[in-house]
C-alpha cells in the first residue's frame, strides 16, 4: 500500500534526552519579515530585530538556513480568533519548540530508501495550507547524502503500520544544524544575528 502524501511539516515528538519535547519559546514575527503564510510545524530561523518587542525575532528557514526550531501554536489574536496560520506581511508572536536536542516527524519529498538511513538532508517548502493552516515544508529527498554542512539527520523511518520506504516516507529527524546548537571547541555553529 502506497504511502499517503499528507505534509504537516515539522513535528516535534521527543527528544534524544530526557522526556517531553523540550522548551517551547515565544518569539516575534515582524509583519516586514512574514513574506509568506506561516503554519504550525514551519521550521523558523532566527532574524535581526527590527521591532522593540523584547524577545528573539523569527522568520520561515529556507533550504540551507540554520534553523531554531517548528512552530507549534500561534498566539491568541482576538482581531482574528478562528485563524490556523500567521498570514504573510502579519505580525504576531509564535511559539516554538527550540530545543537543539529536538526529534521531530517530517515526510520525504521523494522515494525514500534504506540506504538514506543515517545521511543528512535539507528541507523545501511549498508553503503553508490556508486551508489546514499546516506547513509544507518535507524533506527534500534530492538533498539527502552525506555532507555534514546540510541541516537534518534522518534517523530512521517512522515505525508505524502506514508507513513504508518509498514516496512520501514519514521520517523521523534530529537537527544537524541549529541556532542554539553545540559547535566544536572554540567554534559556534552558527554566526548569529545583529542589526
Amino acid at each position: 500500500m502506497a504511502n499517503s502524501d499528507i505534509v504537516n511539516g515539522f513535528i516535534p515528538v521527543s527528544r534524544k534526552i530526557g522526556n517531553g519535547i523540550g522548551s517551547i519559546s515565544r518569539y516575534y514575527v515582524d509583519s516586514s519579515n512574514s513574506v509568506a503564510a506561516c503554519g504550525v510545524g514551519c521550521m523558523m530561523k532566527l532574524v535581526a530585530n527590527t521591532s522593540s518587542v523584547g524577545i528573539p525575532e523569527v522568520d520561515i528557514a529556507g533550504a540551507g538556513e540554520v534553523p531554531v526550531g517548528p512552530v507549534v501554536a500561534f498566539e491568541y489574536d482576538p482581531d482574528a480568533p478562528n485563524r490556523l496560520y500567521l498570514p504573510a506581511s502579519t505580525a504576531g508572536y509564535v511559539y516554538i519548540a527550540d530545543d537543539p536536542m529536538l526529534i521531530m516527524h517530517v515526510q520525504s519529498s521523494g522515494t525514500f530508501e534504506d540506504g538514506d538511513i543515517g545521511a543528512n538532508g535539507d528541507l523545501t517548502d511549498a508553503g503553508t495550507s490556508t486551508t489546514t493552516g499546516a506547513s509544507g515544508q518535507e524533506i527534500d529527498q534530492s538533498t539527502i547524502t552525506t555532507t555534514d554542512t546540510l541541516v537534518f539527520n534522518i534517523r530512521r523511518l517512522v515505525n508505524k503500520e502506514d508507513n513504508a520506504l518509498g514516496a512520501n516516507a514519514l521520517l523521523e529527524v534530529t537537527f544537524n544544524l541549529h541556532a542554539y546548537g553545540f559547535g566544536a571547541v572554540g567554534e559556534g555553529n552558527f554566526t548569529g544575528v545583529h542589526n
